[in-house]
């Protein structure tokens, strides 16, 4: 009896031990609760993935790049503070940013909380900047998010 409980035991730890959580997936499940729409999925995977810290105004027509449109919709998101949070946590130094302006926004004093450390980061951001495509130390770009100049030209750019 006892040999059959422990058989019973060792299968039910190993089969629960051998289940593969990771996704095969590209998306970013960041859903914490199941009211995180699509719409903020998707804006949230644009800035998660984004191979460039964006200006308001990129290419030949001055036009607001996908980004500025995905950081609207998250600021606009209930869940605004977890989604920037998870941003500024997890994602390439790029999406960083994003998730750093957003916090400005949400909740200075977690902002000001994080973003000393990244003035002592080594870091190279890629930038789009008007038709300019280029990279810069992060620690060159951080005092222009901490003084609200990007925070505030995503928030109020017109799509």
């Amino acid at each position: 009896m006892i040999k059959h409980i422990f058989l019973f035991l060792f299968c039910v730890i190993f089969i629960s031990c051998s289940n593969d959580s990771q996704t095969t997936s590209n998306d970013i499940d960041i859903k914490p609760t199941p009211e995180i729409n699509q719409i903020e999925q998707d804006a949230f995977e644009v800035l998660f993935n984004s191979a460039q810290f964006a200006s308001i105004a990129v290419g030949i027509a001055g036009s607001p790049p996908q980004q500025v449109a995905a950081f609207q919709t998250i600021l606009a998101s209930e869940y605004a503070e977890y989604l920037f949070q998870k941003l500024q946590a997890d994602a390439k130094i790029e999406g960083q940013m994003y998730g750093l302006c957003g916090l400005y926004l949400v909740n200075k004093a977690y902002f000001d909380s994080v973003v000393s450390d990244y003035y002592n980061s080594n870091a190279e951001v890629s930038t789009f900047i008007g038709c300019i495509l280029s990279s810069h130390p992060v620690n060159e770009i951080i005092p222009s998010i901490e003084d609200g100049g990007w925070p505030e030209s995503y928030r109020d750019c017109p799509l």
